[in-house]
This record gives structure tokens, C-alpha cells and sequence, in this order.
């Protein structure tokens, strides 16, 4: 029992990110979750002001998912308000993993109500941790590529690319740690390479809760790594 619960582990449970698809804290896996809709909100502190990106997403079929975020922040934070939509399709079993492409269309509004709209594709690969070992120290990885668009109101567009990955370690079939990085690039806004670290405790089949820390906000990095900490709620839609 203790095996098979390993073994479903990176299956049963999913998690969105804060920017929207699903993944690990804030970069995207290559992994689509069973059907089902998931319900997230976490908070975030800012240096000034807070964020609570709260995110729905629903998987149809067995290799599509979609989603939305919004978030309003507050009159002290550097933003205004955020929303995005993101969408995500399998692809194929790459060297023992599961593989993606994604996309992510995101608008942000500062506080002098200009917007900053962004565009992003990207591409994520996932391993699977070993299951045959008894023992907790199993991990997943995941490796990926992201080509950004920005735009920050009527100025000349940006463009990017910026490499992601990230480690998941297996603690117990309820205790995930994992650690992220995404490298750095100033055309898109970034401040510093993004970065995040964190715990994700799953209650039970349909309900985690998860804290950490990480300098991501939206898709771009500042420099002040700050903590957040949410739930997601599960709702699975069994077969008829």
C-alpha cells in the first residue's frame, strides 16, 4: 500500500502555480492532472502590499488542461490588479518523463492604471521519482524553456527566453519539498533569476495546502524573496 501511494503520488495530486498552470510553486511540469477543476488562493507578502493570485483551472480529457487567474492586490503593492488565462496540452513520453507546451496570456496594471501585457509559450519536461525504492528520498525533476512577450503600454514590445528547473523531493506520500530557478533576463522585467523554495502537505485526495518563499511576481523576478502561503481545493468529476 505504501508503494502504490508512492507511486500515485505525482498522479493524484496537482497543484497550480502562482501564475496559473499547473506545476510546482511558480514554474510549470510537464504533468496534466485528472480531470477535475482545482480552486487555489494563496497569499504572498510583498515588500510593499500584498497579492493573493487566486487560480482556477480545469483539466478536460486526459492531456488538456485550462485556467485563470486574477489577483487584486492591494493600494500598496506595486501592482493594481492582475488576470491571466493559461492553457496547457501533453505531448509525448520524452526519456522516461511526460512533456508539455503551454501558453500563458497575462495582463498587469500598476497603480497609475497602465497596463503591461504579456505573452508566454513554453515548453516543460517532468520525471517521474522512483517508486521501486522503499525509502522517502524520492525525487522528481523537471526542466523546461519559456519565450516571453512583453508590452508595457503604447512602448515597443520585448522578447525573451529564459530556461527554468526544479527538484521535488518525496519526504512521505503527504510531505513535498521543492526547490525552483528560472534565469534571469532584464528585456522582460526581470530584477534578478527567479527562484523559489518551499513545503506542500497534502491532507488528503483533494485538499494541499503549501508555504514558501520565492522573488516571483507574475511571470517576471524582483529582487526580495518573500513568503506566501495557500490551499488548493480539488473537485474531481468521476466517470459516468
Amino acid at each position: 500500500m505504501m508503494l502504490f501511494a508512492l507511486a500515485c503520488a505525482g498522479v493524484v495530486y496537482a497543484y497550480p502555480t502562482l501564475a496559473g498552470p499547473t506545476g510546482m510553486l511558480v514554474i510549470p511540469t510537464g504533468k496534466i492532472p485528472p480531470t477535475g477543476l482545482q480552486i487555489a488562493g494563496d497569499w504572498y507578502q510583498l515588500e510593499h502590499g500584498d497579492s493573493v493570485p487566486v487560480r482556477a483551472l480545469m483539466t478536460i480529457g486526459r492531456g488538456l488542461e485550462v485556467g485563470a487567474m486574477y489577483d487584486p492586490f492591494n493600494a500598496e503593492a506595486p501592482l493594481n490588479q492582475a488576470w491571466s488565462a493559461n492553457a496547457k496540452a501533453s505531448f509525448a513520453r520524452i526519456l522516461g518523463g511526460d512533456s508539455a507546451f503551454g501558453v500563458i496570456v497575462r495582463r498587469d496594471r500598476d497603480q497609475q492604471k497602465v497596463n503591461t501585457n504579456y505573452v508566454q509559450g513554453y515548453f516543460a519536461w517532468s520525471t517521474d521519482f522512483d517508486a521501486d525504492k522503499i525509502d522517502y528520498s524520492n525525487i522528481a525533476f523537471t526542466a523546461g524553456v519559456n519565450w516571453t512577450r512583453m508590452k508595457v503600454g503604447d512602448e515597443k514590445a520585448e522578447y525573451a527566453l529564459r530556461a527554468f528547473s526544479g527538484a521535488t523531493l518525496y519526504l512521505t506520500p503527504q510531505w513535498l519539498l521543492m526547490g525552483e530557478f528560472q534565469t534571469k533576463n532584464t528585456r522582460v522585467g526581470d530584477l534578478e533569476a527567479m527562484t523559489a523554495i518551499g513545503m506542500r502537505y497534502r491532507l488528503n485526495t483533494d485538499i494541499s495546502i503549501q508555504v514558501g518563499q520565492t522573488n516571483a511576481l507574475g511571470l517576471t523576478a524582483i529582487r526580495e524573496h518573500k513568503y506566501f502561503a495557500g490551499l488548493n481545493l480539488t473537485l474531481p468529476v468521476k466517470a459516468q
